[in-house]
């Protein structure tokens, strides 16, 4: 599967997950049930209505968490992203399913910088919305001053 990486589009090195499966491998995300019975697991995926506060005092030791959407007008995942980043999170963080091309900006000012590409999108199209626009007005996790603090 393709995806984009600090805008740059890759094949995914990552194994998806398996939920079915008792415990989940190092080069295979895992879900976080799987990720809580074994926290040395480097690749977790977290849904919104999970609890994913464990997660902020591990933020060292991933190197990989997805967010998954479940709906397009789902905003958790926004509010998620933005915690693991304030905790300190450095490594991928990365939007998969539903959202929309448009949504790409928005989830990067957030705080990610990997995306599964949307079902019909194509890395082209998920590539330009992710540079759109060139000037934001308000603080956010890509740009922690706002526009009129910068302007000084």
């Amino acid at each position: 599967m393709q995806l984009i990486i600090d805008n740059v589009v890759v094949e995914d090195p990552w194994l998806p997950t398996d939920p079915q499966a008792t415990a989940a491998s190092a080069d295979r995300i895992a879900t976080l049930e799987q990720w809580l019975n074994a926290p040395h697991l480097p690749a977790v995926e977290v849904s919104p209505g999970e609890d994913f506060d464990p997660l902020l005092d591990a933020t060292a030791d991933l190197k990989l968490i997805v967010v998954n959407f479940p709906d397009m007008t789902d905003g958790r995942g926004f509010s998620i992203a933005r915690a693991l980043r304030e905790a300190g999170y450095n490594g991928e963080l990365r939007a998969a399913g539903r959202f929309i091309r448009d949504q790409l900006h928005y989830l990067r000012r957030c705080g990610f910088n990997a995306f599964n590409l949307p079902v019909g999108t194509t890395p082209e199209a998920a590539l330009k919305s992710l540079h759109e626009f060139s000037v934001s007005y308000q603080a956010a996790q890509d740009e922690p001053e706002p526009l009129f603090k910068r302007m000084r």
